[in-house]
C-alpha cells in the first residue's frame, strides 16, 4: 500500500475543509500571489484550491496529487470549466527533476499534522523550491516548533503505568513474585507519541527558532536533538506536547496552539514518570525520519530508530 494512502480517505480532507481558520490562511494567500500567476499546488487533494487558484485569477495552474484522489481533482477541474487553466498531475514533487515545471509564482501547500513534519514538508519545500521563478514565493515560507508541558490525566500514559504498576504489584503480593526488571521496564520507559484532542497544558510554550523552508532545509538537516527550555510549572508534568506554526506568503499563520481549535489535534509525549513541579525542565525534541518526540530530562539517550 502507498506511504500516501490514508490521506486519500475521504474524511480526512472532509475534517481538513470543515477547518476555517486553516481555510482563511489559503484563501487569503490564493487572493495575494494567485492572479496573473504560474501556481504549484503541492499535494492538491481533491483539487479544491487549485480550482479557486484558477478562479482567483491565476494564469496557470499545475496540481501534483500522489494518492488516487488525483482523479477526483481532474473530475472538479472538469467541473468547472478549468481545463484549460489546471493541469492535475497524479505525482510528488520530489519525482520531478528541476526543468520538468515551468518555473512558478507560488508554490503553496498545506502538508501538516499533529506530528508537523510526518508529511514531508520541509523535503516538499525543498523541492518545490528548484521550480521557483525569480521573485518566486513558497507557502509556507517557514515553520517553529514549539513544546509545552502536560498535566496528569487519567488518559496520559503516566496513569497507565501507575495502573500497571498497582495491578503488578497486586499479582506479586499475591504470588510471592519479584517483580525485578518488569518493574525497571515500567518505571523507565521511553516515552510514547500519540494523539490528543486537548491535553492539559500546564504552562507556556517554549518554542524553537522558525526555519526558513527552500532548498537548503530538508528533512535531514533538521534531524537530531533539539534543546527546550522551559520554565518551573505549578504541578508535575506527565509528557509534553507539540506544538507548530507555519508562516504563510502573505504572513498569517497556520497553527495548532492549544485551545486554538482546528481539526490538526496534538501530538503528546507522555513519560512513564512525572517531571516534579516547581523544577525548571530541560527538554529535548527527537527528530528522526521526519517523526518527533520529547524526552524528559532524566531519560536516556533516544533509540537509533523508533
Amino acid at each position: 500500500m502507498s506511504v500516501f494512502a490514508d490521506f486519500a480517505d475521504p474524511w480526512e480532507h472532509a475534517r481538513m475543509l470543515a477547518d476555517t481558520a486553516r481555510n482563511a490562511v489559503l484563501i487569503e494567500t490564493l487572493r495575494a500571489h494567485a492572479p496573473g500567476a504560474t501556481v504549484l499546488e503541492v499535494g492538491c487533494g481533491t483539487g479544491l484550491f487549485s480550482v479557486l487558484a484558477a478562479r482567483l485569477g491565476a494564469r496557470r495552474v499545475i496540481a501534483l496529487e500522489p494518492t488516487e484522489l488525483w482523479r477526483e481533482a481532474r473530475a472538479l477541474v472538469r467541473a468547472n470549466g478549468l481545463e484549460d487553466v489546471v493541469e492535475v498531475r497524479p505525482c510528488t514533487i520530489e519525482s520531478l527533476a528541476p526543468g520538468a515545471l515551468p518555473p512558478v509564482d507560488l508554490a503553496f501547500c498545506e502538508l501538516l499534522s499533529p506530528d508537523p513534519l510526518s508529511e514531508g514538508l520541509l523535503d516538499a519545500m525543498a523541492h518545490a523550491d528548484l521550480h521557483l521563478a525569480p521573485g518566486g514565493r513558497l507557502a509556507p515560507a517557514a515553520l517553529r516548533l514549539g513544546v509545552a508541558l502536560v498535566g496528569e490525566a487519567d488518559d496520559l500514559p503516566l496513569a497507565e503505568a501507575r495502573r500497571a504498576r498497582a495491578a503488578l504489584d497486586a499479582v506479586a503480593a499475591a504470588h510471592q513474585l519479584a517483580l525485578g526488571p518488569l518493574a525497571d521496564l515500567l518505571q523507565d520507559a521511553p516515552p510514547m507519541g500519540f494523539l490528543h484532542p486537548s491535553p492539559p497544558v500546564l504552562g507556556p510554550i517554549s518554542w524553537l527558532p522558525w526555519w526558513t523552508l527552500g532548498a537548503d532545509l530538508d528533512g535531514a538537516a533538521v534531524e537530531g536533538a533539539h534543546a527546550l527550555e522551559l520554565p518551573a510549572v505549578a504541578a508535575p508534568a506527565a509528557g509534553a506536547v507539540l506544538v507548530f506554526e507555519a508562516r504563510y506568503a502573505t504572513g498569517a499563520v497556520m497553527h495548532n496552539r492549544p485551545g486554538a481549535g482546528g481539526h490538526w489535534g496534538h501530538l503528546v509525549s507522555g513519560w512513564a514518570r512525572p517531571l516534579p513541579a516547581g523544577v525548571p525542565a530541560a527538554l529535548r525534541l527527537e527528530v528522526e525520519d521526519d517523526h518527533c518526540l520529547v524526552w524528559p530530562p532524566e531519560v536516556g539517550p533516544a533509540p537509533a530508530s523508533r
